[in-house]
């Protein structure tokens, strides 16, 4: 049961004659993939057990046969609407689901009360988070389409953007900014950390960039793991293209980017939001867990030494813990 989203067998999509693997290696080296437009099956559902439930590809066979129909152009742009609500609905429930009781959520749904808890970012978070994922698929899904920019907007609800991409001469750049000739004494400042939470709330890295203790352990874990991985011949770069290796890497990659984007910015900040910290921290989590998955399947194929497996998931924990007490603090002061 559910609502049907778009249904179409003539999706403009890029289509390679090669391996995925073949692409892979072929973008790693920075050298062209060939390739050309063509059309694709693409069925989408909003299923009410599994939320948004896309089936998209060109390896099915499809014969058009005769129309016993077609769509006027108000029924096409009914349907349109309609497919449009299905995935505002979806967004909705995915923004607003949680396992906590309702009285976080009347909080939440004053539009005028700026305190918001810890699973309210966490709402706010995964709603922005569909909206990318949305977005980024529109662009996929009509990329060489004449009208792709007004499409987009349609389908993103950005109904107030209408006409906005026909007046070409309201936004072609004339080369002048509207700032020429002004003084230039003001020229903005670099930001600088705050002295006093030095040590605890930032430090200095290796290569003099400001990081959070945690973010830069986490950096330096993933530098590591990729070092060891390199001199025993394991990376792309040597020529071996591992997949369980490069996911073990990029698990680690990621755990570094997300606590950065959590952390990094305390530095700046004298007051931060506690809960807004706890939220971001929430979301880095998840991640620990698919690193150590990553690091036994690596360990099962005994590429790497029993000691380096083992030094990687002892920092891994140890920085989990770090996040766990960290998430712990900001949950009582905020």
């Amino acid at each position: 049961m559910g609502k049907t989203g778009d249904i179409t067998a003539s999706r403009k999509t890029r289509i390679f004659n090669l391996s995925p693997q073949q692409v892979r290696e072929l973008r790693q080296r920075g050298e062209p993939v060939d390739c050309r437009i063509g059309n694709a099956l693409c069925i989408e559902w909003y299923s009410n057990a599994n939320g948004r439930v896309t089936v998209d590809s060109t390896e099915f066979l499809t014969q058009i046969s005769d129309f016993a129909w077609r769509m006027t152009p108000e029924e096409e742009e009914e349907q349109r609407r309609k497919n449009q609500d299905a995935y505002e609905d979806w967004a909705c429930i995915l923004a607003f689901e949680d396992e906590d009781d309702d009285d976080d959520m009347e909080d939440f749904e004053d539009p005028r009360d700026w305190e918001m808890d810890e699973f309210a970012w966490e709402r706010q978070l995964q709603e922005s988070d569909a909206m990318t994922r949305r977005y980024m698929e529109l662009i996929e899904a009509y990329l060489d389409h004449p009208e792709r920019e007004q499409i987009i907007a349609h389908e993103m609800g950005w109904d107030g953007y209408d006409g906005v991409f026909d007046r070409d001469d309201d936004l072609v750049y004339s080369g002048e900014s509207p700032f020429d000739g002004e003084d230039d004494d003001d020229d903005y400042l670099p930001l600088e950390p705050l002295a006093h939470t030095e040590g605890r709330d930032w430090i200095r890295s290796r290569d003099g960039k400001i990081r959070h203790p945690l973010s830069d352990r986490a950096a330096n874990l993933a530098m590591r793991m990729w070092r060891i991985c390199k001199e025993n011949g394991l990376t792309d770069s040597n020529g071996d293209g591992d997949a369980d290796i490069q996911t073990m890497l990029f698990n680690a990659q990621t755990i570094s980017a997300k606590l950065a984007g959590a952390l990094d910015s305390l530095a700046y900040e004298d007051d931060p939001d506690g809960a807004f910290v706890v939220a971001c921290l929430k979301r880095a989590l998840n991640h620990f867990g698919q690193a150590i998955t990553s690091t036994s399947i690596v360990s099962q194929k005994n590429r790497l030494s029993p000691a380096a497996i083992q030094g990687f998931r002892d920092e891994i924990f140890a920085i989990r813990q770090d996040v766990l007490a960290l998430m712990k603090h900001y949950r009582q002061i905020n």
